[in-house]
């Protein structure tokens, strides 16, 4: 009874306040919402290419280590200063730098001097400036790993006596090991997914670094934005690995010692 009386005095209002979102709210709210997706998605986006970038680059320096490694207790081959690398930038010194990383490296196919290993078209600077198309090089012998990979030898023309810097490694470069971690896919740009490691008696080192001595090699003057040249970013190498960044795309006052990100103070 008392229940009857409670249900009986209480007021519902049946009509209720129905009101909703007006089609010029949805709008709006849409609007906004794709903004802020204009503005945070492709930074997400780069931040995830550029993650991946550094996790391939890695992979490659460890397998070049590795490789150097085998290379350096086999009887065959020793250290490079043994190869026979003479003192000319040809593709026959260019093919005795490649040839041995090519037994200890899982490739795909060795190219040499034959074409079939890289795209055909020209390679570009980080200005965009266009510099070499290595599928018809003639100083450079080509491979592709077994991941995709690809790379190319050049000889330093110096019989390992090539002086880029400070260090005993620096000074005793025997050529480089320049390799796509994007295999025939873009952008084929240097500082971006190409990438160059100098070959040394003593090691593999990643190209570039705060005791380089020699001018076209420093960050500064290859992958500093403010001063990117024809042949900038082939020594972005260093960078990116250590530093765990490529902001050097992003902003122009970045160096080994003092700002090493965009976002520094």
């Amino acid at each position: 009874m008392n229940s009857f009386k409670l249900l009986k005095n209480t007021n519902f209002d049946l009509t209720g306040d129905k009101s909703a979102f007006t089609l010029a709210e949805v709008l709006i709210t849409l609007g906004v919402i794709g903004i802020v997706a204009a503005i945070t998605i492709p930074g997400i986006i780069s931040k995830n290419q550029e993650k991946k970038t550094i996790a391939k680059l890695l992979k490659v320096q460890s397998t070049l280590a590795q490789a150097f490694q085998y290379l350096s207790d086999d009887e065959e081959y020793g250290t490079p200063d043994n190869w026979g690398i003479s003192k000319k930038q040809d593709m026959e010194s260019s093919k005795k730098l490649l040839i041995p990383f090519t037994k200890y490296v899982k490739t795909l196919s060795v190219c040499e001097d034959e074409k079939g290993c890289f795209k055909n078209v020209k390679y570009k600077a980080l200005t965009g400036q266009y510099d070499e198309n290595f599928e018809e090089s003639t100083n450079k012998a080509r491979a592709q790993m077994l991941d995709g990979t690809l790379f190319y030898a050049w000889s330093a023309g110096s019989n390992c006596n090539g002086n880029y810097g400070s260090t005993k490694e620096l000074k005793s470069i025997c050529g480089s090991i320049t390799v796509d971690i994007d295999g025939t896919n873009g952008p084929n740009t240097y500082g971006r997914d190409m990438f160059s490691f100098w070959v040394t008696p003593y090691g593999v080192i990643p190209a570039g670094g705060k005791d380089v001595t020699l001018a076209q090699a420093q960050f500064i003057n290859s992958c500093a934005k403010k001063n990117q040249g024809t042949n900038s970013g082939k020594e972005c190498t260093a960078w990116v690995l250590e530093k765990k960044n490529m902001d050097y795309l992003k902003c122009n006052d970045l160096s080994w010692t003092r700002k090493t990100k965009c976002s520094a103070k």
